[in-house]
This record gives C-alpha cells, structure tokens and sequence, in this order.
C-alpha cells in the first residue's frame, strides 16, 4: 500500500510540472483497476487447474501529441496477483509490464476518445506449489478508452487487451487522472 501511495503522489507532483507544458505536447498519468486472466493450467501439472480470476492493477504513463489526432506514449503497468488452486495445487502470478503504443484521437469539445495499438513487453513471476519460474516475452496489446478533459488535467477511463500466448485472455480496465492535457 505505501508502494501505491509513493507512486500517487509522484503521479501529482510530476503531473503538476507537466500541466505547464501543455503547449509542448506533452502528458503523464497514473491510474488504477482490474486485471483479468482467464486461462487453463491443467496442462502444467496434469490437474483441472483453471485460473479466471481479476487483480488489483495500477499503471504510470507519460506521452506526447504528435498532431490533432496522433500521440506516443509508454508506461509501465503491474496487472497485480491472480491465484488459483485445484485439490493440492496451488498457481500464483505476478504479470508487469513496459509499454510503447501509438494513439489514434478524436477530441470532442470536452471529451476525447481514443483508440491505441502497440506492444508490451511483460514479465511474469510464477509460483505453483512452491516452485518458482520466470517468464517474459513481447507481445502485441490494444485498447480504447476515453479523457474527459477539466482544464490542464483529464481523468481517463480505458479497457486494454494483452495478446499473450501465456494466457487465454489477459485484459485490463483502469480509471486515471492525465496531467498536461
């Protein structure tokens, strides 16, 4: 919890510095949400293990518009810890990743709504039944979302999908606040 509070408020003090730059372009954010997996794991320890679980999420970005309607932006996100357990199994993961996605935008007056593509490049941490492995890989994501804009800042509601061969389905939807819009 300190980890989250820590990472708040560095969100606000930077964003406080990047609302002056708003005529360069640039922004950054901070949000938090659900994660959520969905995949079968019989195949690791020859069980009906199934893990479909959601997770405390939160991620941090920062990105420059490029144009009217284009912008870059990178972050880095954690998708939390889902668990699953299945008679004496028990599976744990921990998913991170690093971001870099092109946006697509549409600015309506007060509200902008976007579209991204892009890639993250994700680490994962796993635990099943006492036994540890890593893995991480890359891997095409995408989402869309929608800023509503108050001035300098803008809070941001989005849905995001990870294509990832570790995992049938991994999305994610967050609620931010964007500084520098």
């Amino acid at each position: 919890m300190k980890r989250i509070a820590l990472i708040v408020c560095s969100v606000i003090l930077t964003g406080l510095g990047l609302a002056e730059a708003k005529s360069s372009g640039a922004y950054f954010g901070g949000g938090v949400g659900q994660s959520y997996v969905k995949t079968d794991l019989g195949e690791l320890e020859n069980t009906d293990l199934k893990l479909d679980e959601s997770g405390f999420a939160y991620k941090i970005y920062a990105g420059v518009l490029t144009g009217r309607s284009l912008a870059l932006e990178g972050g880095y996100r954690s998708f939390g810890t889902v668990k699953s357990k299945a008679g004496d199994i028990k599976y744990e993961s921990n998913i991170t990743a690093y971001d870099l996605h092109a946006l697509g935008r549409v600015d309506l007056a007060l509200v902008e709504l976007f579209a991204k593509a892009g890639y993250s490049f994700w680490d994962q941490q796993n635990n099943i039944t006492a036994r540890e492995s890593n893995k991480g890989g890359s891997n095409f994501s995408w989402g869309i979302g929608a800023v509503a804009k108050l001035g300098g800042l803008g809070v941001r509601a989005e849905w995001e999908r990870f294509e990832t061969k570790s995992f049938d389905r991994l999305s994610m939807l967050t609620l931010s606040v964007v500084f520098g819009m």
